[in-house]
């Protein structure tokens, strides 16, 4: 489709107190300026709650809201929100999240986006892992008489990775890749291979 660019600036301040030793609750305010094919101003709050299971696994919640003033045309209010975490054991590491958040697209409009992650990464061995990650959004343009239609876009991957040394590995991944337009007819797909070599410097594990 068509490409806009566009550019984002913005300011973020907040607070935080700790509810226990293992739990916090933070308050944030931001302030933003989106410049796309119209310039907008946004400006909005958020209350988020962490906790942490263990050294290994953290768990957060965020709700809060994101008023959007166009340069031309009416102001938009948004729900902004998330909810997911990660946890660690001896051979998986796995994060997963669900978000709601607000923001420009290449389209040149601003969008709510809801979007849904997971990664989980499995060592075989001590050289071994494999990797699984799956990533699903969809976009909605914030304003009612927008020509950008609702996109809804997926990816998924799977791989592997063996260390040959410690900051050296070789990877192969298969990707793929899904999305469909709501004033398209049909839908587009894509399938793809890669085999690299990945090279940490700073890896000391």
């Amino acid at each position: 489709g068509f490409q806009q660019d566009f550019s984002e600036a913005g300011v973020t301040a907040g607070a935080a107190i700790r509810l226990s030793p293992r739990s916090s609750l933070a308050l944030r305010g931001t302030a933003s300026r989106y410049e796309t094919s119209s310039d907008y101003d946004a400006y909005g709050g958020l209350l988020e709650w962490i906790t942490d299971y263990s050294q290994t696994s953290r768990f957060y919640m965020r709700i809060g809201g994101q008023q959007t003033e166009p340069e031309n045309g009416d102001s938009e209010s948004s729900v902004i929100a998330g909810i997911g975490g990660r946890w660690q054991s001896q051979r998986n590491r796995l994060f997963l999240d669900l978000t709601r958040t607000v923001g420009p697209v290449a389209a040149g409009t601003i969008v709510e986006r809801h979007q849904l992650r997971f990664r989980l990464n499995h060592d075989i061995s001590e050289r071994v892992t494999t990797v699984l990650g799956a990533r699903f959004s969809r976009d909605e343009s914030i304003e009612e008489l927008s020509t950008y239609p609702t996109r809804e876009y997926a990816a998924a991957e799977a791989g592997i990775e063996w260390r040959i040394r410690r900051q050296w590995a070789l990877a192969a991944t298969y990707t793929y890749r899904w999305q469909e337009y709501e004033d398209e007819v049909s839908d587009a797909s894509a399938n793809g291979f890669k085999i690299g070599i990945v090279y940490e410097p700073r890896r000391t594990e």
